[in-house]
């Protein structure tokens, strides 16, 4: 999370995608603290084992707005583009939820989460869930879950470095 992908730390390219969209942004680092020395915002998970899903938990408590832009640190070809059109489509049609779709299905990591999204995260954590999209079936506001997917038209936006091909591809791409 810390190497250099192009001039930046991983870290640093989701700070710098996500800043344009508030005035804050905060680093979910899990149930200890870790990477401090940025200069985020920490926010602790609440449970030792809950995931990605426990930093949204986490992460939505810790909001003070309405809206929570999600980036995962190893998407680097994420755009701040890519995030104000799901922040807009979120807005424009009252979503609970507005992600990113690829070929490979929803990318819950590079999403807009409404605060209504808080208690059904809660509930499936407490159930035992962990996957990300495991809350949508606990979301109780009588309307049912309002989510949408927006193709950015960049196939590649949302992939996910994860591996040390994943990482030699990605260096090759941008030279």
């Amino acid at each position: 999370l810390l190497i250099d992908a192009q001039g930046h730390s991983m870290l640093e390219r989701a700070r710098l995608c996500l800043a344009p969209l508030s005035g804050e942004v905060l680093l979910a680092c899990g149930p200890s603290p870790r990477y401090g020395e940025l200069g985020l915002e920490l926010v602790l998970d609440r449970r030792p084992d809950g995931g990605p899903l426990g930093a949204l938990e986490a992460t939505l408590e810790r909001s003070e707005t309405r809206w929570l832009a999600v980036l995962a640190c190893d998407m680097p070809r994420a755009t701040t583009e890519t995030l104000v059109q799901l922040l807009e489509r979120a807005q424009t049609d009252d979503l609970d939820v507005c992600s990113l779709a690829t070929q490979a299905g929803i990318e819950p990591l590079c999403a807009v989460y409404s605060r209504a999204c808080l208690e059904p995260v809660r509930a499936a954590l407490d159930c035992g869930e962990r996957r990300m999209v495991s809350f949508h079936a606990f979301l109780s506001n009588g309307r049912g879950l309002r989510i949408a997917r927006v193709n950015p038209g960049v196939c590649d936006v949302a992939h996910n470095l994860n591996t040390p091909k994943d990482w030699d591809d990605f260096q090759s791409s941008a030279r």
